[in-house]
């Protein structure tokens, strides 16, 4: 292009820029933004009971496509905006986890709009579960290291891979069971699974057996006192059970002495629960009425007792056997304990029959455990069983 042409360019856009319209052109008026007062619509926040557990609540809001944020503060006493918060931009529900079971906490929700007007809903409250809610669980049989002492990292590998949220820790025939619970429980922590640990009762004991629970034996007043201890530290230690708390033991555990034990437990943490192991028959010859207030809830390993013999091959007696135990131990939490392995007595149990006892557990149980640990490849039909029914 020549300068010539550069010329005639810049004049026509001068001359361009300078025309003047001899019509007027209103100025333009911008609409303000159409404010919605937030008091034009219901919000709503509601406490989902069935989305209640032991340590979440999960609270939904409603309608939420109009709202820039939304929330809920929360608290164990009337709950201020000065207490801890949970909030949300996108899903509806809110979950608030991490809480302590049996516990009571208040809420106040709060919503705000697209202009940040926040209001605040009306307040409600909410009572966790009990920590024997829910569970999923197995039991003892933990895979080992070839130096005998408990493998912890495949232990927990497995129960993640199972699905479940328990582990009952069985403390008898390794020296080192106790030692290895300590270090167990960090882990077991880290992926938000509960421990519950078992102690052998004076029949399993030294000196009528070989082994006893190590190291306090049957000492089971220092038993409450280290365990209620190891559970301040470790709060996924949920609780303290002992094996065949029946017959020819309640000798040794009497109502005076299980209070003591008991006693000492609660001093040092009320949320621990103690679940002793009583069989369908037991109270028919041992009168629990004494013990009851020492009791959280009844660990109740199936055998269909009440067929006149005991068998892994009859899971149709498990609903009515849940309810006579029920009016035993009244109002306490019921845990079905599951025969995976053989019993002695009771025979072997199939792949089959341990899904039917899984169902029927989940509906009409409080929760259930697997005595024992599935091995992943030498009970691995079982295993993969246990695993689907885990993950529903």
């Amino acid at each position: 292009m020549n300068n010539h042409q550069k010329y005639i360019i810049v004049s026509i856009f001068l001359l361009t820029s300078c025309i003047k319209s001899d019509v007027e052109i209103p100025p333009t008026e911008i609409e303000p933004p159409i404010e919605e007062e937030i008091t034009d619509i219901t919000y709503t926040a509601a406490i989902d009971p069935d989305k209640i557990t032991r340590n979440s609540a999960g609270i939904s809001f409603t309608p939420t496509n109009r709202l820039r944020e939304w929330g809920v503060y929360y608290s164990e006493t009337e709950a201020t905006i000065n207490d801890p918060v949970k909030r949300e931009f996108l899903k509806a529900e809110i979950t608030i986890s991490d809480l302590q079971p049996k516990t009571d906490y208040y809420i106040l929700p709060y919503v705000k709009d697209k202009n940040y007007q926040i209001t605040y809903l009306e307040g409600a409250h909410f009572k966790t579960k009990n920590v024997l809610s829910g569970i999923k669980g197995t039991y003892a049989s933990p895979p080992k290291l070839e130096n005998g002492r408990v493998n912890v990292g495949k232990l927990i590998n497995e129960l993640k891979d199972l699905n479940a949220n328990t582990y009952n820790w069985l403390i008898w025939r390794g020296e080192k069971d106790w030692d290895d619970l300590q270090l167990f429980l960090p882990l077991e922590k880290k992926n938000k699974i509960d421990v519950w640990v078992t102690l052998v009762p004076y029949s399993e004991s030294k000196p009528k057996t070989n082994w006893s629970s190590e190291p306090f034996q049957t000492d089971y007043v220092k038993w409450a006192e280290e365990i209620a201890k190891l559970s301040l530290e470790y709060p996924n230690l949920t609780a303290l059970s002992i094996d065949d708390f029946v017959g020819w033991n309640m000798q040794f555990y009497t109502p005076e002495y299980t209070a003591e034990f008991v006693q000492v437990m609660r001093d040092i943490n009320p949320l621990l629960a103690f679940v002793p192991c009583i069989y369908y028959n037991s109270p028919k010859t041992v009168n629990y009425s004494d013990y009851l207030p020492y009791f959280d809830g009844i660990l109740f390993p199936y055998k269909a007792e009440s067929s006149g013999k005991e068998t892994l091959s009859r899971s149709d007696l498990l609903v009515n056997e849940i309810e006579w135990m029920r009016t035993k131990f009244k109002g306490l939490p019921l845990i079905i304990d599951i025969y995976s392995s053989a019993h002695s007595k009771a025979g072997s149990s199939t792949p089959s029959y341990v899904s039917e006892m899984i169902q029927l557990s989940k509906k009409h149980g409080d929760g259930l455990i697997i005595y024992t640990h599935p091995h992943p490849t030498n009970a691995q039909e079982k295993y993969i069983i246990i695993k689907e029914e885990f993950s529903k």
